[in-house]
């Protein structure tokens, strides 16, 4: 009887044991809590940096931008270029079979020369006659005899009757071929094939984009355009180079908004951007303009700020409860809000719902 109490007793200090350590062991862990211990979710406040800024999505164009095409009917003589191809201003880049209408321009150039000295030759001898060495001063003045006058007249009507010949021959011909009108890239050749028939129809064109000058353009929200002004700058960054940041400079704010299909408006603008090999006609991005900027400012999400009879207040942590604090609130961004007085840095303030005891 007695070895068997002994055995009781050694199994009570045992089972004593193992709970004592079973506490000591699983306590850091929480299963013994203070049931106030991260009762309520909080944020430490900090000072940071505040910036109100606006945003909008865009896409990258050259300033110079021109699709070409024939402006008269017949047979593709020549693609002197192919798409990528660099090529400078006044170059040809695509001609019909335009023998016939070269031809032209040659005898109409004749003809203007001819008759271009045949009036030099009238006003030498107008010269001559009244001057001898002297200047043309007074040529088609009272000066002039009538003789003199009717042959100066009726060589000038020459000369401009051959100019204006020589000029629609020029602008016949210049139909007939697609010229450069400034340094770019070839980007695209459309339904362009030697040899066959082209008319206004066939939908042949060329495209060309100058690669010197580009340009950001984007639309804005019609009430966040109001605090964009000229020449004001913006940060770019571009969706194939999320890393880069580019530079740009509003040269545009359209005069007239544009109505979207959701009910709202937008305003064009319009950004020069600084030279750079990255740029290409077509990317797309994203600019930031930065209205407003502020350092060392306190910042709480605005959910963390109540109000009560138009007082503004955050709950602050003290000795592990909730404690009404009233505070000054700044500028808003975004979910942001300044807070301009009423909280100190290193404070816990009481996020989500509050249900002090």
């Amino acid at each position: 009887m007695l070895l068997k109490i002994r055995r009781r007793k050694w199994f009570i200090i045992i089972l004593l044991i193992i709970l004592g350590a079973g506490i000591y062991f699983v306590k850091p862990f929480g299963l013994f809590k203070n049931p106030n211990d991260n009762k309520f979710r909080t944020l430490t406040v900090k000072t940071g940096s505040l910036q109100t800024t606006i945003s909008a999505s865009g896409m990258v164009k050259t300033k110079n931008s021109a699709t070409m095409t024939f402006l008269s009917t017949g047979r593709l003589g020549s693609v002197n270029f192919k798409e990528g191809d660099k090529v400078k201003k006044g170059a040809v880049i695509a001609s019909l079979n335009n023998g016939q209408q070269m031809a032209t321009v040659s005898v109409e150039q004749a003809d203007y020369n001819y008759a271009q000295s045949a009036l030099d030759l009238v006003l030498d001898n107008i010269h001559l006659y009244q001057y001898g060495m002297g200047g043309f001063a007074n040529i088609g003045s009272a000066n002039e005899t009538q003789t003199q006058k009717t042959a100066r007249q009726e060589a000038e009507m020459t000369r401009d009757a051959a100019y204006q010949n020589l000029q629609s021959a020029q602008i016949a011909l210049s139909l007939t071929t697609i010229i450069a009108p400034f340094d770019g890239v070839i980007s695209d050749i459309s339904n362009m094939e030697v040899g066959q028939n082209l008319s206004a129809t066939t939908g042949a064109s060329v495209t060309l984009v100058g690669t010197d000058e580009y340009k950001f353009i984007v639309d804005v929200d019609e009430i966040e355009y109001r605090s964009l002004t000229a020449s004001q700058s913006g940060e770019i960054v571009l969706d194939a180079y999320p890393d880069d940041k580019f530079k740009g400079v509003i040269s545009f704010i359209g005069v007239s908004a544009q109505k979207l299909s959701t009910g709202g408006s937008v305003v064009p603008v319009e950004l020069e951007m600084e030279p750079s090999e990255k740029l290409m006609n077509g990317l797309n991005g994203e600019v930031t303009f930065t209205l407003t900027a502020k350092d060392n400012v306190i910042t709480l999400p605005k959910t963390a700020v109540r109000k009560n009879d138009g007082t503004d207040f955050v709950y602050v942590l003290q000795k592990n409860k909730p404690v009404v604090r009233s505070v000054t609130l700044g500028e808003t961004l975004g979910n942001q809000i300044e807070i301009s007085s009423g909280l100190i840095e290193g404070e816990k303030v009481v996020l989500g719902d509050v249900h002090p005891d």
